[in-house]
């Protein structure tokens, strides 16, 4: 950014714009570098009008974003690109086939299905082995995938986001029941009897423990 205002600043030295075209030409690049720093924090929607803006402020600076970068700010939502998406969601497979390897006694057999399948949507949908994806989910598959869930919502050491309060998390949980990605009986439940209070208060920071406001109605 400074070194695009430094060579506006010396075409108005060398008369080649006038005071209020150098004015403004700066103030348009404040304009663009805050919105590219709003858009790089991963929380804005990319709506097509969103990517148009981007596409202009790039053809602006044709030199100062590389092709990569482009592609990052992209992303439609999140911070994660569709190859990183692809190697995160990889890591049930991984689990699943290293858990078959181990001889667990009968009782616990069905271990590595249940660690395989926390990525299963309660209508079919989601990410796991192919042998996984047509089987009916259990009661611990379902309340695996809340806890799951739960853990990476609000983990203080995720390089692509910042960690989510305890009514942040709530509300995502809330949409992902009306969206069928969890059941809802188990995250009332969940929610309700405060069956998260042992974690919170282990893992939280104080400013993730705000009172929870959220009312699981359905």
């Amino acid at each position: 950014m400074n070194c695009q205002k430094k060579d506006i600043e010396i075409s108005y030295l060398k008369d080649e714009i006038s005071s209020d075209d150098m004015q403004s030409q700066l103030s348009q690049i404040d304009i663009d570098f805050e919105y590219i720093n709003k858009i790089n924090k991963g929380d804005t929607f990319m709506s097509d009008i969103n990517l148009e803006k981007l596409d202009k402020i790039s053809k602006r600076y044709p030199k100062l974003f590389t092709k990569d970068e482009m592609y990052n700010l992209s992303i439609k939502k999140g911070t994660l690109t569709k190859e990183d998406r692809d190697i995160i969601n990889n890591h049930v497979i991984i689990t699943c086939d290293m858990l078959k390897e181990v001889p667990f006694p009968n009782k616990y057999s069905n271990v590595p299905k249940i660690a395989g399948s926390h990525h299963i949507t309660t209508d079919g949908r989601g990410y796991a082995s192919v042998e996984l994806l047509d089987q009916e989910l259990t009661m611990q598959d379902k309340i695996l995938a809340v806890a799951d869930i739960f853990e990476a919502l609000s983990a203080v050491d995720r390089p692509y986001r910042d960690a989510n309060t305890l009514n942040q998390i709530a509300k995502i949980f809330k949409s992902m029941v009306e969206n069928k990605d969890l059941d809802k009986e188990i995250v009332k439940l969940f929610f309700e009897e405060k069956l998260y209070l042992e974690y919170v208060n282990e893992h939280f920071t104080a400013f993730q423990k705000d009172e929870l406001t959220e009312v699981f109605d359905f």
